[in-house]
């Protein structure tokens, strides 16, 4: 999800819980507004909330931040394709989240019946971690077959 508000909307929680009852994987955005205030659906308990990094892995400055967000990945100078068809330089948490859900889809793709808690437990047992402390996806880490347990 790339939409992104201060206030919990109850049309938006309880489909999000009962898709995390099914096994779905939520994920969303957790703003541009260079604050810590929560922001929703990402902050939802049922929801991955992505915030943005640079490309050294530091919080990009407009990225929402704070204990409620699970997990960072790079959301600035994304090179896309414009309407025109011309490449641009692009900046946002909605990049992030993107390229996190990207990752989740293809491990859920090798094993789908991962559960919503299970994919943001290793999210975050495979993530670096950047100069705050903040978890960075790791890609490689996290796609990365188990090793079987000897």
């Amino acid at each position: 999800l790339t939409l992104s508000g201060p206030a919990p909307s109850k049309v938006l929680k309880a489909p999000l819980e009962r898709a995390e009852d099914d096994g779905i994987v939520a994920i969303a955005a957790a703003g541009n507004d260079s604050t810590s205030e929560k922001s929703y659906p990402a902050a939802f308990d049922s929801v991955i909330a992505v915030g943005a990094t640079d490309a050294d892995g530091s919080r990009s400055s407009f990225s929402g931040f704070g204990d409620w967000v699970s997990i960072y990945t790079q959301g600035s100078e994304f090179q896309t394709i414009g309407q025109a068809g011309k490449g641009e330089i692009r900046n946002g948490t909605s990049y992030s989240a993107a390229v996190v859900t990207g990752v989740v889809a293809r491990h859920k793709s090798v094993t789908p019946t991962t559960s919503p808690t299970d994919v943001k437990e290793r999210l975050k047992a495979t993530a670096d971690r950047n100069q705050r402390g903040e978890l960075v996806l790791n890609a490689s880490r996290f796609l990365a077959p188990d090793q079987p347990s000897q």
